[in-house]
């Protein structure tokens, strides 16, 4: 009878683990597929691309500023039902966009895209924080950080496929049935609240402040999160405009060449998560953030000149984004008491958001420029790693229960 109860207990977390990955796939995934589709929606709309661009920095932001409040909504209430009902807005958001007229309206549903799915991910890491122990967590959120860089890295490669053979609707429309599986899954694995865990909560305040237990360790994961994301974003919005304009490539192959960076990833997070729970959450933060850094030099170096170089390039910074994730989130969740954890993974989230808005701010003004910007964006790109690398050192090597 033990025995019976144990194995439905692991069956039961794993269900979580994939309900957990499935959704936090939905806001990166959105945030990249559209990267390849600008074109198709400038033309469409009869706007310049760098009108059709505000989608991109738009989303970004939104998503930067409701996470925190979502996490901490979470705390305060239910996650489950608020995370599934997310998941539905999620769903007519896309629907809208798909059938948008013209600019403004699609801004609109892009927009509300970004508020349900700023509700998603943070209250799904803090279930991590809240359900899995210490000694497994560092593996789920490889897991699940590997899925979330996965959809980042493979939006290109999706969108591509889909706006060369059905037109730019087809990004938003693929949400639907993408949102239909996570929406089934979560309501089986995704588990109520506790009457406990709701009593805690009347009785505390919803402020971070004071549920701190290791700051240096979390303002480090926090930085190093934000600056490799910065790295990982101009990579993945620079390359296909790169290889389109310099090389003539069709949407479709641009992807096929950004995969070398997802499968990297998607190989190496679940490793990263091992390591992290093995060796402390510093170590593998630190040595990924270095294969980052080399995958940049590579990339900066190689340009649309060597191929085979961009390409080892990308594989090098799908690693080291792979290795590193799992000990930088855990750590930066770890690092605050349970009762604030959806705030924490907010406020995780929002600093990952902000070197994507920043990345994606100065790419826009670079492309508007009247003369090839490459290699200032690949110089920008080197020191973002770097400088990622240097926040990920400060964390400390320990972890909390």
């Amino acid at each position: 009878m033990p025995k019976m109860f144990a194995q439905r207990r692991v069956t039961s977390e794993h269900q979580l683990v994939a309900a957990i990955a499935l959704i936090t796939m939905l806001a990166p995934l959105n945030s990249t597929m559209i990267a390849v589709a600008l074109p198709s929606i400038a033309d469409s709309f009869h706007v310049e691309v760098s009108a059709a661009s505000v989608l991109v920095p738009t989303y970004l932001f939104v998503m930067a500023v409701l996470q925190p409040f979502a996490g901490g909504l979470g705390d305060r209430l239910d996650r489950r039902r608020l995370i599934l009902a997310s998941l539905l807005l999620f769903g007519v958001a896309s629907m809208g966009a798909a059938f948008a007229l013209n600019m403004p309206i699609l801004i609109f549903f892009r927009l509300l895209q970004a508020l349900s799915g700023a509700m998603v991910f943070p209250n799904g890491v803090a279930l991590l924080r809240e359900v899995i122990p210490t000694e497994r967590r560092g593996r789920v959120s490889g897991t699940v950080g590997s899925a979330a860089s996965f959809a980042a890295a493979l939006g290109p490669v999706i969108g591509g496929l889909l706006v060369q053979a059905f037109g730019w609707q087809s990004v938003f429309w693929t949400n639907v049935p993408f949102i239909a599986g996570a929406l089934a899954l979560g309501y089986i694995a995704i588990p109520s609240p506790q009457p406990h865990t709701v009593h805690i909560q009347e009785g505390k305040t919803n402020r971070l402040r004071g549920n701190i237990l290791d700051l240096r360790t979390f303002v480090a994961a926090n930085a190093a999160v934000a600056c490799s994301n910065l790295a990982m974003y101009v990579t993945l919005l620079a390359v296909p405009v790169l290889l389109t304009r310099k090389l003539n490539w069709s949407p479709s192959w641009v992807g096929f060449i950004l995969a070398a960076l997802s499968v990297m990833s998607l190989v190496c997070a679940p490793i990263g998560g091992r390591w992290a729970d093995r060796m402390g959450r510093r170590r593998p933060v630190v040595l990924g953030l270095g294969v980052l850094i080399i995958g940049c030099v590579l990339l900066g170096i190689a340009q649309a000149r060597m191929l085979f170089m961009l390409i080892g390039g990308l594989m090098l910074m799908g690693a080291g984004l792979g290795i590193a994730g799992a000990g930088m989130q855990t750590a930066a969740i770890e690092a605050v008491s349970k009762r604030t954890a959806g705030i924490a993974a907010g406020l995780f989230s929002t600093s990952r958001y902000c070197g994507s808005i920043l990345g994606s701010s100065v790419w826009a003004v670079l492309l508007g420029a009247k003369n090839d910007q490459y290699n200032t964006i690949f110089v920008m790109i080197f020191i973002a790693a770097s400088l990622s690398a240097l926040a990920g050192s400060s964390m400390h090597p320990r972890f909390h229960e």
